[in-house]
């Protein structure tokens, strides 16, 4: 059982919350910007930033079948900025952010703009990750040459690479 906070975007603003189980068809609304949260108490925060849905609530579910309990998933980049800005006094332990690099508006790049911006002290209890199915070399050196990027990684993400981010969690946000 998890919380899904929704807003919808066409015309009048509405807020819809609810507490379900949720399946992939509540997710294939393009004109719903979803995002859903799952707080059961965690060490580290995982926080995805990805224009699709059904990317966004696999991600999520993988997570939390891995026992991360603490994922914030919101569906822009300029979303992801708001709430890293909102809740940077709240962090707690660590931030692991996976964003995806091609998203309409703010883009993953225009995002790491954006959040090499911020404060060093928010810099260094956070790890950021790349998600992309680009085989764009420019792309790929792009990540390479930002050193606040820790990896780029291959979309769909696999199983066994998210349970190998997670197993690697501490090391990660120890090495600050």
């Amino acid at each position: 059982m998890f919380r899904v906070l929704a807003t919808a975007g066409l015309g009048a603003e509405r807020n819809l919350v609810a507490d379900a189980n949720v399946g992939l068809d509540g997710f294939q609304n393009r004109h719903l910007n979803a995002y859903t949260v799952f707080t059961m108490g965690s060490t580290c925060k995982f926080l995805i930033i990805d224009d699709d849905d059904i990317d966004r609530l696999i991600t999520s579910r993988m997570l939390n079948s891995r026992g991360i309990t603490d994922i914030i998933a919101l569906p822009s980049a300029t979303a992801g900025i708001a709430w890293i800005k909102e809740h940077v006094n709240s962090i707690g332990q660590g931030l692991i952010i996976l964003v995806d690099i091609m998203m309409p508006g703010m883009d993953g790049f225009q995002f790491m703009e954006a959040f090499d911006a911020l404060d060093s002290s928010m810099k260094k209890i956070t790890r950021v990750f790349m998600l992309s199915s680009t085989l764009d070399p420019r792309d790929i050196n792009r990540v390479k040459n930002n050193k606040t990027i820790t990896e780029l990684l291959s979309k769909p993400l696999s199983m066994n690479k998210l349970t190998s981010l997670v197993d690697q969690t501490p090391a990660i946000l120890e090495n600050r």
